[in-house]
């Protein structure tokens, strides 16, 4: 069931939630990254993405619907897992980018009801 908000109202509560994710995510990790992912120089997603030592950790990407399944998705993580190091993630059960990184590579390290936490190993 869908709420029934006037534009601006909705456009306030994105940016509350966008505000509150950014927030979280300096927190947690105060070294963390944004990036804006382009395609032929428009953007089309976003990347939070935090480093330590031994991990590169996607906190989140997103992806304009229109360019979903068209391999950027796919090309991101290649570049990520590029870097030589583990990669973490966590996915929602009901999230479809799981088979994305299964086919990646990655797997389920653990399993809270609601989201998958998953992880990629470094090649050898």
């Amino acid at each position: 069931m869908g709420v029934s908000w006037d534009e601006p109202t909705r456009l306030a509560f994105f940016d509350q939630q966008f505000d509150a994710q950014a927030a979280d995510y300096r927190r947690r990790f105060p070294e963390s990254r944004t990036l804006v992912v382009e395609r032929s120089g428009a953007a089309v997603g976003r990347l939070y993405l935090a480093e330590d030592d031994t991990t590169l950790h996607v906190l989140d990407v997103a992806l304009l619907p229109e360019h979903r399944g068209h391999g950027i998705g796919g090309a991101l993580l290649q570049w990520i897992i590029g870097h030589g190091k583990r990669v973490s993630l966590s996915v929602g059960k009901w999230n479809p980018a799981q088979r994305l990184y299964a086919r990646l590579g990655f797997e389920v390290v653990a399993d809270d009801g609601a989201y998958l936490a998953m992880e990629r190993l470094p090649l050898s």
